[in-house]
């Protein structure tokens, strides 16, 4: 299908008539593959820089422009689209599903996720010896809290962590 002067017309007529006709267009309008081709951009730049939903929700907006550009809405009308469009998708995917890759405790990784963890002791610690503890398939070097000696085998809680030593108490002990 061919649109000539605003009307629809068959290809095999189009094929005839096009090359007297000045107006004739394809189906497929230049904004429609412009938006496309916009969207496709936002579509790359969320994939270098995930997590916000920013360009993703560009790119939403960018193929609502499209829809509409298909539809032959003024070029205004398809900006316009394309702001609502883009607002309303980031607020979607940022607000809700954002809020639930968020939601609880900072996520802790490395040292700082180490205190407050449970491990065993296989190396005895003693107020003159620093002694080895297991945490979690990890073997560090720990000392303990109150220079006290906690025997092999104990199990221990780490209390926080100087340097590359960890201050370990014997657990459930206050």
């Amino acid at each position: 299908m061919i649109k000539v002067n605003g009307g629809v017309i068959s290809s095999e007529v189009a094929r005839v008539a096009c090359p007297y006709l000045s107006t004739c267009t394809s189906v497929i309008p230049s904004d429609v593959g412009l938006w496309v081709a916009i969207g496709f951009v936002w579509l790359l730049f969320e994939l270098i820089s995930p997590g916000l939903f920013f360009c993703l929700s560009l790119a939403i907006g960018s193929m609502s422009a499209a829809a509409s550009a298909w539809y032959g809405v003024d070029l205004f009308m398809q900006a316009a689209v394309f702001t609502g469009a883009s607002m309303i998708s980031f607020f979607i995917l940022y607000f809700l599903l954002g809020a639930k890759a968020h939601k609880g405790e900072h996520y802790k990784s490395g040292i700082d996720a180490l205190p407050g963890k449970k491990g065993l002791v296989t190396k005895k610690i003693s107020p003159h010896y620093i002694g080895q503890v297991d945490i979690k398939g990890e073997i560090w070097s720990a000392q303990a809290f109150h220079n006290e000696v906690i025997e092999e085998g104990a199990s221990i809680e780490v209390i926080r962590v100087e340097g590359v030593r960890l201050i370990v108490r014997i657990e459930n002990k206050q």
